[in-house]
């Protein structure tokens, strides 16, 4: 492709509001609308085609219903000192937020973000959300870095009215500097009433391993599952975000946030619900990853996409191979429920639809 060519594919993206996509593929996947705001977005949650919420930093609240033509701050007020790291939305009207960082606090609305509810606030300063994800509209866990060797976990069952935390003699044991990673929420994933997973990276500073974890529990807590991952876990490095496929897969995404190019041990998988983890190594994702989802390609075939800040990756063989898609970075992504419409979100207050592959 000449340099002229590829200028004047640039300048027909800008007025048609597509990003271009250069390397193996000139198909743009992504759409980009836009925010009207100049903040990171760690927060995702896919309604729609018509309906997505997007949360980030500033106390920041974001809510279009007409697929991203306008965008409404709908946060809550007096809340520009926190920083929102996970959304998790019912439709248009209903929302539960997290903050992470010295004041960890759930708010949440029933009326599209006109009023928000202080359901939880943690008592502890040294606490720090990750992420939360819901089994149903009733059933959700949150999920935040050790206090004291163990692992924060909060449960709902109201729909996110009320937070109780879940004993901490019943949680698996931590290993020194483990934790999770608050980058996209998508380091727990919710399986049924009684049963999520958690993903963990993180180590003391100067430490490596070559492993990281996954734990797991069917029984709401009682009893736990420990699973290693062939993912080298370190300050900066370990498994950011995990995701359930087909009819019992798992693909783990991360590298080191601090190396955002390299592309060794991005990804894992395992397949049929083993217990057996592979890294990704013939065809692994173009760098360090903070988010991976399922989707639907144009054809409506499932798809896995995973992005991260130097690009976008996507994989149609349930993750064993991974080809790049796009050159524009996010922090997250998020499917509607019917996988159809597809959402991400990053820095700069990047926001783009979803369009096939």
């Amino acid at each position: 492709m000449s340099p002229k060519f590829r200028i004047t594919l640039a300048l027909m993206s800008l007025f048609s509001g597509v990003l271009p996509v250069f390397g193996q593929t000139e198909k743009a996947v992504w759409e980009a609308v836009n925010s009207g705001k100049n903040l990171s977005f760690r927060g995702v949650c896919a309604i729609s085609a018509q309906c997505s919420w997007v949360s980030g930093t500033k106390g920041t609240v974001l809510r279009t219903t007409d697929a991203g033509k306008t965008w409404e701050s709908v946060g809550p007020a007096n809340c520009e000192s926190l920083d929102f790291r996970d959304i998790e939305a019912w439709d248009e009207l209903t929302a539960v937020i997290m903050s992470s960082g010295e004041e960890d606090r759930i708010y949440r609305t029933e009326d599209g973000g006109r009023t928000w509810s202080l359901v939880f606030e943690h008592p502890n300063r040294s606490a720090f959300f990750d992420g939360f994800a819901f089994a149903d509209t009733n059933t959700g866990w949150l999920m935040g870095d050790p206090i004291d060797g163990q692992l924060l976990i909060l449960k709902t069952i109201d729909g996110g009215r009320t937070w109780t935390e879940l004993p901490r003699d019943r949680l698996p044991a931590i290993e020194a500097g483990e934790a999770g990673f608050a980058a996209s929420g998508t380091n727990i994933v919710a399986i049924s009433p009684t049963s999520f997973a958690i993903a963990l990276g993180g180590a003391k500073p100067g430490d490596e391993f070559e492993r990281s974890r996954i734990v797991s529990t069917k029984d709401d807590g009682v009893s736990w599952t420990v699973q290693t991952v062939p993912m080298r876990r370190s300050e900066a490095g370990g498994i950011f975000s995990i995701c359930r496929s087909g009819s019992d897969n798992w693909t783990a995404v991360g590298g080191n946030y601090k190396q955002a190019d390299e592309t060794n041990q991005t990804a894992a998988l395992t397949l049929g619900g083993g217990t057996s983890w592979k890294s990704v190594s013939g065809s692994p994702p173009s760098g360090y990853r903070s988010c991976v989802a399922e989707g639907l390609d144009s054809s409506g075939n499932a798809i896995l996409i995973t992005v991260g800040p130097n690009g976008t990756d996507t994989s149609s063989d349930q993750g064993e191979t991974w080809q790049r898609a796009a050159d524009e970075g996010f922090h997250a992504l998020d499917f509607s429920p019917d996988r159809k419409a597809g959402w991400a979100a990053g820095s700069d207050g990047r926001i783009s639809r979803w369009r096939g592959h």
